[in-house]
């Protein structure tokens, strides 16, 4: 069962970064510099029911693999890589609501559904956070983990660091704006990458 779990969390950024690369090829003149992901999903975007077909995969992928990983590690006693799990949870949960809370066509009025859009954005970025660093004081305790734990610390400070600017991108670095959200997820896809490969190797030889 192990080894099924971590094919998942192998399989979930692999997704997500080829729904973000066939989103920007199917839309003539997208911009992944400029851009946001969400955006590929907004109301009125081109391919809208593909990339929320895709969009929604992965969002269950990610929601089954954490559920799984929190129970996985909670059952062997360790209770930060379990609240790890958790905050996963949250995160995937709160990108499948999205769905109901689109973002808002750009230079138009922000209305409830798009604040509620960005709501959910924050708690995904907090989620993030909290799993990756949960993730690294969880590493401590296992006998290969020293290597993931200081590549989790380094991963959630990039995603940090990163995650500020992003924030701030949106009216004050609009022309790098894609760029920044994009380092920002790219790092938690990453880590997420990582860290399954690694315990695809290690723990399900246990």
């Amino acid at each position: 069962m192990k080894k099924y779990l971590y094919a998942i969390g192998i399989l979930t950024p692999l997704l997500y970064v080829f729904n973000v690369v066939l989103g920007g090829a199917l839309w003539p003149g997208y911009s992944h510099m400029r851009q946001a992901i969400s955006e590929l999903t907004m109301a009125g975007a081109p391919n809208l029911a593909l990339m929320d077909a895709l969009f929604t995969i992965y969002g269950f992928l990610l929601l089954t693999f954490s559920i799984g990983f929190s129970l996985r590690w909670g059952k062997a006693g360790n209770r930060p890589l379990s609240i790890s799990g958790v905050a996963l949870a949250a995160c995937a949960a709160a990108g499948l609501l999205m769905k109901f809370f689109r973002q808002d066509p750009i230079g138009e009025p922000l209305t409830f559904t798009g604040s509620m859009h960005l709501v959910l954005a924050g708690v995904t970025s907090l989620g993030t956070i909290f799993a990756i660093f949960f993730a690294a004081a969880g590493f401590r305790k296992l006998p290969y983990g020293s290597g993931l734990r200081v590549f989790s610390l380094v991963m959630g400070a990039i995603v940090f660091v990163s995650g500020g600017l992003t924030a701030a991108g949106t009216t004050q670095l609009p022309a790098i704006f894609g760029i920044l959200e994009r380092t920002t997820i790219g790092a938690f896809m990453l880590w997420l990458l990582v860290v399954s490969i690694n315990l695809l190797k290690h723990d399900s030889a246990v």
